[in-house]
């Protein structure tokens, strides 16, 4: 009781404090005031009362600088604070409620017009960081600091380590450390330090020393995307030309992914070869905007101390309609299913050993008359769809050569649906009606080239995409039939052969980066995954 009271006394104080003319940036011009305005909310969106908003030049030290440089206002009943100040420059944003000790933060904002209005911000737990010092402090008084805030801690003489509390979650531009007998030497101890709600982050020796934006361009002169898609995963391809492998662990674990308010996003890394300088990585995004060239991710990596948060089922979510997907890239006996549902696949005894290079990194090679995939245990399940279900299927295909004979790509038995290049040299999407026959979509296929093939079931309605474009949406009976559809067969990649199939009809080529959803994506989706994930990708900006 008493610790409460002398909360709502200090807030009492501050209120008194705050409410009065804002203070002015020292050193500001004549010039006419600058405005900044913006909104606080708490995670569940709505306005919060009673914050305490502090306007602070970027390069602030609160260990040095007068605390007169701070422009400070309270937010109202809607969640709204307002600033004047007289100089132009980069500042940050730093919103604390402390009957709630949450805190929000907005680093590198710009303010060059007459009025800012500043983008909503959520008021989160805090976190802390854990600093490691330099040699320096083992003689003499130091402090460590976050620029552009007001937040400091002194560091005791010997002391190694230095814990600062009470920070806002979010990515800290910096670290800074100071000797206080040297006012003007001030040195960074790490960059880029991600602060987390509840938990401590250890910066310093041990923090991430590189990073890296990675814009989305959905412009006319990228992916040309008209509209959004939402919880996609975006292919990043890593080179020598736009990647230095040796500063980052051997086998990427210290590789990182952050959203432009330096929240983590979940990641999956396919393929990483350091000795070959390429890597494959699946990064989930929240959102892909349509025609916009200033959506980014940050990459970071260079930590000697990171461990892998490497997570296919996080990317390929089952709640985003993911049911199985595979990268096609192993060796051994199994090609492993990246989703939670792990349907991996059992390779036939005859398939080569190793892989082959692939449409994405690496992928399975098929001799077409013995090779195939078989996932057990998926006759019944999430692939079993029903005659008029939701689902997509889909494929990066390379066919060996165009015989006028059927070679299955993707199937769930002859008697409910089929991904193929048909009798007719055609790529073709085949689903059983029971006792009528098989809804056909199809288009003239090519060999000798890598091509995307998509086949999409919604309803009573069929469409076949070929290298993201939607080329067939006819609904047209290919061979009329009495049989009805048998459920009983599990699903196969570089074949259909089982005992009620008359012909195995097996693949020969390559077959790469499989996936079956039980959702029917947009054509902006299948168009995206085509345009990010062909060999010269028009989404990432680098």
């Amino acid at each position: 009781m008493k610790q409460a009271l002398l909360y709502l006394f200090l807030f009492a104080c501050a209120t008194v404090l705050f409410s009065c003319s804002p203070m002015q940036v020292a050193g500001g011009s004549d010039n006419p005031d600058f405005k900044v305005s913006g909104i606080i909310v708490d995670s569940l969106g709505n306005p919060v009362q009673h914050t305490i908003v502090k306007l602070i030049p970027a390069n602030f030290n609160p260990e040095t600088d007068a605390a007169t440089h701070i422009v400070f206002d309270t937010t109202d009943s809607d969640g709204c604070y307002a600033f004047s100040t007289s100089r132009a420059g980069t500042y940050t944003i730093l919103g604390a409620n402390p009957l709630q000790s949450t805190k929000c933060y907005i680093p590198d904002v710009a303010i060059a017009d007459a009025v800012t209005k500043i983008h909503e911000d959520t008021l989160r737990k805090t976190g802390a960081i854990r600093v490691i010092v330099p040699v320096a402090a083992d003689s003499v008084p130091a402090y460590a600091y976050i620029p552009g805030t007001d937040i400091w801690v002194p560091v005791p003489i010997s002391s190694r380590i230095v814990l600062i509390d009470s920070v806002p979650p979010g990515m800290m531009p910096s670290i800074c450390f100071g000797l206080r007998s040297k006012a003007s030497t001030i040195s960074t101890l790490a960059t880029l330090v991600m602060v987390y709600s509840g938990r401590s982050t250890l910066a310093g020796n041990a923090g991430w020393n590189f990073s890296r934006k990675m814009y989305l361009n959905t412009t006319a002169s990228g992916a040309a995307l008209g509209n959004a898609v939402y919880g996609f995963p975006v292919l990043v391809r890593l080179r020598s030309d736009n990647f230095n492998f040796s500063e980052a662990k051997s086998n990427g674990d210290d590789i990182r992914f952050l959203k432009p308010d330096s929240t983590p996003v979940p990641y999956e890394i396919e393929q990483w070869d350091a000795a070959g300088q390429t890597a494959q990585i699946w990064v989930k995004v929240d959102t892909v905007y349509g025609n916009d060239s200033s959506h980014f991710m940050t990459m970071e990596w260079g930590n000697p101390n990171g461990s892998s948060n490497s997570a296919g089922n996080a990317v390929f979510d089952t709640a985003n309609g993911f049911q199985g997907v595979w990268h096609m890239g192993e060796s051994g006996t199994q090609v492993k299913d990246a989703t939670i549902n792990h349907y991996d696949g059992t390779r036939a005894a005859t398939m080569p050993a190793t892989p082959v290079s692939g449409a994405i990194g690496n992928c399975q090679q098929f001799n077409g008359t013995t090779d195939s995939i078989e996932m057990p245990g998926t006759a019944s399940g999430k692939l079993d769809y029903q005659e008029n279900g939701t689902y997509m299927v889909s494929a990066w295909v390379y066919a060996d050569t165009l015989n006028g004979i059927h070679h299955e790509i993707v199937s769930k038995g002859w008697y409910q649906y089929f991904l193929e290049v048909g009798a007719h040299n055609t790529w073709e999407f085949n689903v059983l009606k029971s006792a009528v026959g098989w809804d056909n979509s199809n288009y003239p296929a090519s060999s000798k080239a890598w091509t995307f093939v998509a086949g999409v079931r919604s309803g009573t309605s069929q469409y076949l995409y070929v290298n993201g474009t939607c080329i067939d949406s006819s609904s047209k009976i290919g061979n009329a039939t009495t049989q009805v559809r048998n459920t009983g067969e599990n699903l196969k990649i570089g074949t259909h052969y089982g005992p009620d199939d008359p012909y195995p009809w097996f693949f020969k080529g390559n077959i790469d980066e499989v996936r079956i959803m039980n959702k029917s994506p947009s054509a902006d989706w299948i168009k995206l995954c085509y345009i990010n994930q062909k060999s010269i990708d028009k989404l990432l900006k680098w």
